[in-house]
């Protein structure tokens, strides 16, 4: 059985923000991508390429998506040399994970 993922950007939305969030939550696919990297502050954000550290931060979208419960969310990580499975990072502490 398949999956339909809302990609972020998907039907003129802007890239891994708030908005996309929004419009994916509300839309009848079954999980929901996002681009997630380091923010300047250590927090994990949604951004592609690496922007200075600014973006929608995962613990946000991860708040929303508790709404939402049956929805499911697949995030790309932009930067494997900062991400361990001891990850201390707040975001992925979350039981969405």
């Amino acid at each position: 059985m398949g999956i339909i993922t809302a990609h972020s950007g998907c039907d003129g939305t802007e890239d891994n923000s708030l908005e996309f969030v929004t419009y994916a939550l509300r839309s009848e696919a079954g999980c929901l991508e996002v681009d997630v990297r380091k923010g300047q502050d250590g927090d994990l954000i949604l951004s592609h390429d690496d922007n200075g550290g600014e973006g929608v931060f995962l613990r946000n979208v991860f708040e929303r998506m508790a709404q939402v419960p049956e929805k499911m969310i697949n995030c790309d990580l932009k930067e494997r040399y900062w991400f361990s499975a001891s990850s201390n990072s707040s975001a992925f502490s979350s039981s969405f994970v």
